[in-house]
């Protein structure tokens, strides 16, 4: 099999699994319900994931990976930290809204990880937070940004990004790009209005 289409299966997987965990609970779907959806035998998916708990890992996982290799990009391109630190927070709150039933099973049912892959899921969210921080350094150290510790300033900015997914659904009243307008204009402006 082509690594194409591998990967194409998998992430067919991964979003069946979604989807049915999103339905009816992580605990309440089997592999065997997974692999019935796609029209594959069990013994098909244990091909591409060996658990269950692998794929709720994976479901998180290529969200935080794509996060990381935006983030590496738009530092490679250059500007200035605060172009930088809000093309980092649109495409974050982009990458979340794309996700949003995805970052809500996970939100949900990351207790039913084993404790060597929450390990991971949580160093590959410092290893995220920390290069935002590191946007963050770079303006303090400018002069444009508001020197306070950077854990708490991107902590705060992407707490308030990642509220959006909650309340967002596909189709509603807002855009996606609608919600990123308002959510980094008001980071970036504050809320009082000027004058």
């Amino acid at each position: 099999m082509t690594s194409s289409k591998a990967s194409d299966r998998r992430n067919q997987i991964l979003e069946v699994a979604t989807r049915l965990f999103s339905e009816r609970g992580y605990a309440a779907t089997s592999l065997e319900d997974i692999a019935e959806e796609i029209g594959f035998t069990k013994p098909a998916i244990y091909y591409y994931f060996k658990s269950k708990d692998e794929i709720l890992f994976h479901i998180h996982d290529r969200i935080v990976q794509e996060g990381l290799a935006q983030i590496r990009a738009i530092r490679a391109q250059g500007g200035s930290p605060s172009q930088q630190l809000e093309q980092v927070l649109r495409e974050h709150m982009r990458r979340l809204l794309a996700n949003v039933e995805a970052n809500l099973v996970f939100a949900r049912e990351q207790a039913a990880l084993p404790a060597d892959k929450a390990a991971l899921i949580n160093q590959q969210d410092r290893r995220y937070e920390e290069e935002v921080r590191e946007i963050y350094r770079e303006g303090v150290k400018a002069g444009v940004f508001v020197d306070i510790d950077p854990r708490v300033a991107v902590g705060s900015l992407l707490a308030a990004c990642n509220w959006a997914y909650r309340w967002y659904r596909p189709g509603g009243a807002y855009r996606v790009d609608d919600v990123a307008d308002m959510i980094v204009n008001l980071l970036r402006h504050g809320y009082e209005r000027a004058g």
